[in-house]
């Protein structure tokens, strides 16, 4: 029975890194997106990756918890667009703090 539960936990553990792994791939892979396509919409992003838009709006969420994008809103003919923009790792810099 120890052996059992020992080859559980290390196949749950296993997985816990895979999914680990997975999910950044695919951070990483909307924010080089967003870079190479700027001033897109969490819709538009869903259907030009092919993700659903629950998936989109939570990596979008991570990206923005990391300062990695921004969100600027826009009027298109009475309907309000969130438009999404990668933020320059200059923009990302402490200059004060640097000498």
């Amino acid at each position: 029975m120890e052996m059992q539960n020992r080859a559980v936990f290390l196949a749950a553990k296993a997985s816990a890194e895979i999914r680990g792994l997975r999910a950044e791939a695919n951070k990483d892979e909307l924010m080089y997106y967003i870079e190479k396509n700027p001033g897109l919409s969490s819709y538009e992003l869903a259907k030009k990756l092919g993700w659903s838009g629950g998936k989109v709006r939570y990596y979008l969420q991570r990206l923005l918890e990391d300062n990695e994008i921004r969100i600027l809103e826009s009027r298109d003919s009475q309907r309000l667009k969130k438009l999404v923009y990668a933020i320059d790792w200059k923009e990302m810099i402490d200059w004060t703090k640097i000498k």
